[in-house]
């Protein structure tokens, strides 16, 4: 992709991007993730587990654990989002058990994925060192930073990642970390349980006329195209807005939020959790359902690259590492157990959106989306 189409898709992104992308999965935008109060059997499971995956650890994994002993140190770019010093030292501990050191993790805040972005681009050809160590985002974001040799090379396959965890793009290939779920959620107070969508088309039930709650972000809505076909959701789109008098709000966690309220009996675009955890009246209607991977890859020139490649191992490798990024982060993986959005894959079946669908797919469709949406 040319430098230029590049800019003009960060621009469409950017104003929307932070409200997609929040509850939705945790990093990208979120602003107040909470943990769920289970740090200790976070710690004494990655200690458990370590203790027996230790016997089967490769050697370049091991030559990897010694020298991020010897730096001591991760930072984690966690897009917009902030965590408490208890939450971070519970990350610490985690994976500090799991491989028997004493490795420190911090959490950078710096904003949305293209505000970051920019600001980490810049900061590298400016030739200062990263702020970040390890870098989280979707795959446009990776892959940009690849052309530009921004990323670190990782040979992801010798530490033991297996070929369906490693996204690659040229200069960038990223561990598979996170999704953002394009799902369906609604009240459990308001919503019978032989009431709840088993579709994409149960959603023109007159019973939901006035009562459905979205974003009006042409960016989002291509990932809902994974699972229904890019053509049949800018028709449903349109039918949603007209017939169905679908409210649009400013961000995905006011979405969410409403529907817990019970202002709206149906939300699209994301999954139910964090709130559900927290014992909100609130779920995720199992259909089939589009997701965008997001991948971590440490900084070339970053200060603690092999701390970085190794927290990114442990959180996508380790249960223990994916039960923290889940409880700790809010981050959801549809493979990652114990997870709404594994429940939505196991049941339902969900697509993957391929590592160029930002960058392909989603400029094509975001004008008639757009349309569909009343924006143009």
């Amino acid at each position: 992709m040319n430098r230029a189409k590049f800019r003009m898709l960060r621009s469409a992104l950017a104003v929307g991007v932070v409200a997609m992308l929040a509850t939705a999965c945790g990093g990208g935008g979120a602003t107040s993730p909470a943990g769920s109060g289970k740090g200790g059997d976070v710690v004494a499971q990655a200690k458990s587990e370590g203790e027996t995956a230790s016997k089967n650890f490769t050697p370049a994994l091991k030559d990897l654990i010694e020298k991020a002993k010897a730096e001591g140190t991760a930072n984690l770019f966690v897009g917009s989002a902030k965590y408490t010093a208890d939450q971070q030292a519970m990350l610490s501990q985690a994976v500090s058990a799991y491989f028997g050191i004493d490795l420190k993790v911090q959490t950078q805040s710096l904003g949305s994925w293209p505000d970051a972005y920019q600001q980490v681009s810049q900061s590298l050809k400016a030739g200062a060192t990263p702020q970040i160590d390890l870098w989280v985002a979707s795959m446009d974001f990776n892959s940009q930073l690849g052309q530009n040799g921004q990323a670190a090379s990782v040979d992801w396959a010798a530490l033991g990642a297996p070929a369906d965890d490693i996204l690659k793009v040229p200069g960038a290939d990223s561990l598979y970390i996170q999704d953002s779920v394009r799902a369906i959620i609604y009240n459990t107070n308001l919503v019978k349980k032989e009431d709840v969508p088993k579709s994409w088309e149960d959603l023109y039930d007159p019973k939901y006329t006035g009562k459905i709650a979205s974003v009006p972000l042409p960016t989002m809505w291509p990932a809902v195209g994974l699972a229904t076909g890019q053509q049949q959701a800018v028709d449903m789109v349109t039918k949603l807005v007209k017939d169905q008098k679908m409210a649009l709000l400013p961000s995905l966690s006011q979405v969410q939020q409403g529907v817990a309220d019970g202002q709206y009996s149906i939300g699209i675009g994301l999954i139910s959790e964090p709130l559900r955890g927290k014992g909100a009246p609130i779920a995720s209607a199992h259909v089939k359902t589009g997701v965008i991977p997001a991948g971590a890859v440490p900084l070339k020139s970053a200060p603690h690259p092999a701390a970085a490649t190794l927290l990114a191992y442990f959180l996508t490798q380790a249960k223990a590492g994916q039960a923290a990024a889940f409880q700790v982060l809010t981050w959801v993986k549809h493979t990652n157990e114990g997870t709404e959005a594994y429940e939505i894959a196991n049941d339902a079946g969900v697509v993957v959106a391929p590592v160029d669908f930002q960058t392909t797919v989603v400029p094509e469709w975001v004008p008639k989306f757009s349309k569909a949406l009343g924006l143009s």
